[in-house]
């Protein structure tokens, strides 16, 4: 059987959510138990001229407001995708690899890729930035994490 768009796709976000919600999990412990306010995680930002955690978490999800202020409220952000992904018919992704897909940035401008290109070259690279980005930030705050938990061999 080929391989589909929705099998390289809607499994590894379903599982890339669900370990950023782990990741949550184990920030909120850290940060209780070094009496650090979860809003300084989830304000984190690796260079001030950066996004903050929470802005990652919500590009990972991003078809609902941005109004999230704590580890529950993006947790329940995630879940909902979640949820949303699950429903994602097989074949809802399909088409031929080389029909136009019509990219809109939020600045209006407008980008043309080959389905396949969009999928490879934007949609995936885009999505994987910010849950690394998510990962990295934590890190960098030093929450106790790895290289396995960011795969999800370890929870």
């Amino acid at each position: 059987m080929p391989l589909s768009y929705y099998d390289l796709i809607i499994p590894t976000m379903v599982s890339r959510c669900g370990i950023l919600c782990s990741l949550m999990d184990k920030a909120a412990a850290f940060a209780d138990t070094k009496g650090m306010p979860h809003s300084e995680l989830i304000n984190a930002r690796l260079i001030e001229d950066m996004e903050p955690f929470k802005y990652q978490i919500q590009r990972v999800s991003d078809t609902y407001p941005d109004d999230e202020t704590s580890f529950p409220d993006l947790k329940a952000r995630l879940n909902k995708t979640i949820e949303f992904l699950k429903q994602v018919p097989h074949d809802a992704l399909e088409g031929e690899m080389d029909d136009e897909v019509v990219y809109v940035t939020p600045g209006d401008d407008k980008y043309t890729f080959a389905r396949y290109m969009y999928w490879t070259t934007n949609f995936l690279p885009n999505f994987y930035f910010h849950v690394v980005t998510a990962y990295d930030l934590l890190r960098h705050m030093g929450v106790p994490i790895g290289k396995l938990h960011y795969l999800g061999v370890l929870r």
